[in-house]
């Protein structure tokens, strides 16, 4: 029992001396007695900021509007202005909006005739709607013309409703490469 107390006591001894010595090395000696202890300052180091790639947006491809489609009478080249509406004013604008792009106006006739007329006569009407493509404002140099005559049709060139359809003419808008 006498054991215990006397190591309480020398541990309690020891714990004085203890601080009673670094209270007289801080303030005997270094002089910095009640000053908060120093800490040494630890300089971490900086990662470098990611270099980031400049976003590039992604080209949008432009929005190509539907062939527009005419349709002429037997035998005519003339174009009646009741077709349209407003679709060649909005197809025209939307052309407008696309760089470098060009209006491709093909003619074509049915099947009935001869095929020199037919070529003529397609001819004929590639040039009546590109003239009226070019009197809404689309600049002349952008507009080609050909005539393709009856080949290529549409519809059956045996029937009525087929040879109405086939005497057309086609604008198509063309981006050169």
């Amino acid at each position: 029992m006498i054991q215990r107390p006397l190591v309480l006591i020398v541990s309690l001894a020891a714990a004085i001396w203890l601080l009673g010595s670094v209270y007289w090395y801080d303030c005997g000696i270094k002089k910095v007695c009640g000053e908060a202890p120093k800490t040494p300052t630890v300089v971490l180091p900086v990662p470098a900021a990611p270099v980031l790639e400049p976003k590039v947006a992604p080209r949008i491809q432009p929005v190509i509007p539907a062939p527009l489609v005419i349709y002429f009478d037997n035998g005519e080249a003339l174009v009646r202005d009741e077709q349209f509406g407003s679709r060649l004013s909005l197809f025209i604008d939307a052309v407008e909006a696309i760089p470098n792009a060009r209006i491709q106006v093909v003619g074509y006739t049915d099947g009935k005739g001869r095929y020199g007329a037919n070529v003529v006569l397609a001819k004929h009407r590639a040039d009546a709607f590109a003239k009226l493509i070019r009197a809404e404002g689309f600049a002349e140099e952008l507009v080609d013309v050909s005539s393709l005559g009856p080949q290529e049709p549409v519809a059956d060139n045996h029937t009525v409703e087929g040879r109405a359809l086939n005497r057309r003419a086609v604008a198509t808008v063309v981006i050169p490469p």
